[in-house]
């Protein structure tokens, strides 16, 4: 089959060659990730690490809205001198310290922003379950259609296996004068066949690898190119 490729390519037959060089072939998929808890969807990905920050940016807001209604402590002193001639020392004559409490009795905006801002966190703890569940729920999708997508290899190329056998059945066959040669191009057009359906299901399962690593989130990018390096 080699052979023939490469003369219907115009190149020289060679045993030694590959149809496509390696540089080109599709790599073999690595080795799976490490999927964690859904604690790490948390730091790894964008959407949970902003969801995360959405409730505590209201959470802050609530503290400092209760911080708001807290009487304000100022220290106040004064301190007072007399002097009766000019060439007398000023004497002190009194001095007062003491602290000062003041807080606001009635401010609209403060009250209708500590009514709702409740109502705010607990809508945003519901975005933030939502997010979770999303993000978990797209590892999984990930993760069970590179799954499959690795059984359908699997039998592909197993597929492709008993298509070279029968391919080297017909021309045996035709060889011997048994049948024409029909046969033996029904059998390579069927391993033909195969074959580029064994690379597409290769190439749909790296794809979904990505998206299980997007899913994921983190740094494996970098994780990925130090390992190869």
């Amino acid at each position: 089959l080699n052979s023939e490729l490469k003369a219907l390519l115009g190149r020289v037959p060679s045993p030694a060659d590959d149809v496509v060089p390696l540089d080109r072939q599709l790599p073999d998929l690595p080795p799976p990730p490490k999927l964690g808890t859904p604690g790490d969807l948390n730091v790894n990905t964008p959407e949970m690490r902003l969801a995360e920050l959405r409730v505590a940016e209201v959470e802050h807001r609530i503290n400092a809205n209760l911080a708001s209604w807290l009487p304000t402590i100022e220290l106040v002193g004064n301190v007072g001198a007399s002097k009766y001639g000019l060439k007398e020392e000023p004497v002190l004559g009194e001095s007062v310290v003491g602290v000062g409490l003041t807080w606001a009795l009635f401010d609209g905006r403060r009250v209708t922003e500590y009514m709702r801002l409740p109502i705010q966190l607990q809508r945003r703890h519901v975005q933030y379950q939502l997010a979770l569940h999303t993000a978990i729920g797209r590892v999984q999708d990930a993760v069970v259609q590179e799954e499959n997508e690795a059984t359908s290899l699997r039998s592909l190329r197993a597929q492709v296996q008993l298509g070279r056998q029968l391919l080297g059945e017909a021309r045996r066959i035709f060889e011997q004068g048994q049948s024409d040669y029909l046969t033996v191009l029904s059998a390579l057009t069927n391993l033909v066949g195969l074959e580029r359906a064994s690379l597409q299901a290769q190439r749909l399962l790296l794809n979904h690898r990505v998206e299980v690593y997007r899913s994921l989130g983190g740094t494996w990018s970098r994780d990925v190119t130090l390992e190869r390096e």
